[in-house]
């Protein structure tokens, strides 16, 4: 069976101070499964400025040993507003590091999401981990992308509760949050749409325990030492005074998007109306909503936790 081609849209911090490392987790993970066929990286501003983003996602590709990965710089600031109320309501300050473009290098994401979707009409899958800015664009470009792309597979949402929200009680979901009008354009474009949400992705964690076994199961070229290192790393930034969990973990939000494109059957999915929330940046059941605002897609509801940690730990050991 041939590998999946996926593209995957990104804002990855891989723990610049103050910014998650799961986009980078992600990222290893596809790289080291054989089912995928990563056809490149396209970089959304985010957890961290889309030149911060961009520069972090070459690096890692260099580190992983996979420099021949195209990255692409994308939207450097969300559709609408402007990303001081995003930390307003997550409460913290906006993670350090370069906002900015690097130099002599363009923001052509969009156009080259378009490029490469209307070349393979039907085939590509993009993996959409970070805010839908980048995918919106490309949508406005080419009003025929979302039925060229074979699938779009998102980070967003909660369907079954509140999952866990890191002691701030329920917030609204970061990507979503941080473009509401795009996830709005690219939910509602006709594309065939999965999300995966809090609820589920703040299941899958990895411990101490997990970093300590990335170390030990470094083959040699210090990628599970240094993978390791980050997880220790956002361990400690993410445990939280007073859980009531015995075990200090992170949680494996984007990882468990590029698990249901490799695995499938790991997850259960239900397909459901919903109506992005423009003032709250959240996505709502479409209850009472008129029919121009709703959009229809699968939305995940379950999730085999175990297999989708041992699945996770086995590929990232293997780099």
């Amino acid at each position: 069976m041939s590998a999946v081609p996926i593209i995957i849209d990104t804002d990855p911090g891989l723990g610049e101070p103050g910014s998650v490392i799961d986009d980078g987790l992600a990222i290893a993970l596809a790289l080291a499964s054989p089912e995928l066929d990563v056809l490149g990286l396209t970089v959304v501003n985010g957890n961290v400025g889309v030149g911060t983003g961009y520069t972090l996602a070459r690096d890692l590709l260099e580190r992983l040993g996979r420099p021949d990965v195209p990255v692409h710089l994308g939207a450097a600031a969300p559709l609408r507003q402007d990303m001081a109320h995003v930390w307003r309501v997550f409460g913290s300050a906006a993670p350090t590091g370069t906002a900015g473009a690097p130099v002599g290098i363009a923001a052509d994401a969009a156009q080259w999401l378009v490029e490469q979707v209307s070349a393979r009409p039907g085939e590509i899958t993009l993996a959409a981990i970070g805010p839908l800015t980048n995918v919106a664009e490309a949508v406005r470009l080419d009003p025929g992308f979302a039925s060229k792309v074979n699938e779009i597979v998102v980070m967003a949402g909660n369907a079954t509760g509140p999952g866990d929200t890191g002691g701030r009680g329920a917030v609204p979901d970061f990507n979503v949050l941080v473009d509401p009008e795009a996830a709005d354009v690219v939910l509602r474009s006709g594309a065939k749409v999965r999300t995966i949400g809090v609820d589920q992705t703040s299941r899958v964690r990895l411990t101490r325990r997990d970093a300590a076994s990335l170390r030990a199961r470094d083959s040699g070229n210090g990628v599970g030492a240094w993978l390791g290192d980050r997880v220790d790393a956002w361990i400690g930034q993410e445990s939280r005074a007073g859980s009531s969990d015995s075990e200090p973990f992170c949680m494996l939000h984007d990882p468990l998007v590029l698990v249901t494109i490799l695995r499938p059957e790991l997850g259960r999915f239900a397909e459901v109306e919903v109506v992005v929330d423009l003032e709250q940046g959240r996505l709502v059941l479409a209850a009472g909503a008129g029919a121009d605002t709703v959009a229809s897609i699968a939305t995940a509801v379950d999730t085999d936790v175990p297999a989708v940690h041992a699945l996770i730990l086995d590929r990232l050991a293997a780099l």
